[in-house]
This record gives structure tokens, C-alpha cells and sequence, in this order.
């Protein structure tokens, strides 16, 4: 839960990004291209060690670029582009760390055959998704401002799935960090 503090309390100081029209469209698609590369860099990832999904942290912070435990680390030799580690819509205080997407930490070392209910099981979220995970209550305690992160795409987040599905949801995943 720390982590997810973490998260929202770096993206309420940064304030979000709002864009309308033909722009946040075109983060969208890009982001949602973003997360389709990264879905088939777990599925290569999977490919070449036993079936298993990496075991990362749920998110790296200014740390992503270089941490072992980072997603972006154990998957860099499998994407094309730096650029799909970080979604445009994103604020730019996450694209400046390498990585604006939060890891699924309840997946670490699971069998990619084996996630349950995988059109459903997130693996990856927009990482504006940390704040729906915050009651209020921690909010007010930590001086989080909740209103400050809006979602990275007007009206929602980008979501990978465990079977390989980009999809676009109103309400974040549920999140709960090991």
C-alpha cells in the first residue's frame, strides 16, 4: 500500500494532464498500442522461462530504468522502442522515470496459461489507476489531493489483460499491492 501512496502522492504534486479531442485520442491509440507490445513481450518473456510471468515490482518510481525488479527492465530485450514503456496521456513526471504503467505484483512467478479468469485478471494500468486504490481517509492523512489525478485518458485508463486484450475501462482494476 505504501507503493500506491507513493504513486498518488507523485502524480497529485504533478497535477494531470487534460487533453481533449483529436489529441487525447491520439494518446489513447497510443497507449493502447503501447500496452499491445507489452503484452507480447510477457508472452516471450513467458515463452522463454518456463511459462512464468516476471516477478516485479508493482512500481519502480525514478528507479525504473535501472531496477532489477522493475517491469521495464526484465522486458527491455523484448520491446522494439523505449517509447512503450510510457503512455503520452500519462503526466510527464512518470514518462520522465521510463515507465508510466503499474505491474500486477499478484501475478509475479504465475504460470501465463494458468491466470485465472485471464480476460479479466489485469496484468498492466495506466498508473493515474494508483489513486482509485486510496480511501480517503489515507488520502487526507498523507495530503494526497485525489481530485489532482485524473485518469491519463479523458474518461478512463487502458488496461492489459492476462490473455493478451487491450481494453479501455471507466473504473480503474482493482489494486492491491503485495
Amino acid at each position: 500500500m505504501a507503493e500506491v501512496i507513493a504513486v498518488a502522492a507523485a502524480l497529485s504534486a504533478l497535477g494531470g494532464n487534460a487533453f481533449t479531442g483529436a489529441k487525447s485520442a491520439a494518446h489513447k491509440g497510443t497507449c493502447e498500442a503501447n500496452l499491445k507490445q507489452l503484452g507480447a513481450a510477457l508472452k516471450m518473456y513467458a515463452l522463454e522461462n518456463n511459462g512464468k510471468l516476471p516477478t516485479a515490482v508493482f512500481y519502480p518510481g525514478a528507479k525504473a530504468k535501472t531496477d532489477p525488479k522493475s517491469i521495464r527492465k526484465q522486458l527491455s530485450s523484448y520491446v522494439k522502442s523505449e517509447d512503450a514503456f510510457t503512455c503520452p496521456g500519462a503526466p510527464s513526471g512518470l514518462n520522465k522515470n521510463g515507465l508510466s504503467y503499474l505491474w500486477n505484483d499478484s501475478l509475479n512467478g504465475a504460470s501465463l496459461r494458468r491466470v485465472p479468469n485471464a480476460s479479466s485478471t489485469w496484468m498492466l494500468v495506466d498508473a493515474t489507476a494508483a489513486a482509485t486504490a486510496i480511501d480517503s481517509k489515507t488520502a487526507a492523512a498523507k495530503k494526497i489531493n485525489l481530485k489532482a489525478i485524473p485518469p491519463a485518458h479523458v474518461g478512463g485508463y487502458n488496461i492489459l489483460y492476462a490473455d493478451g486484450h487491450v481494453g479501455f475501462s471507466k473504473k480503474a482494476p482493482k489494486i492491491t499491492v503485495k
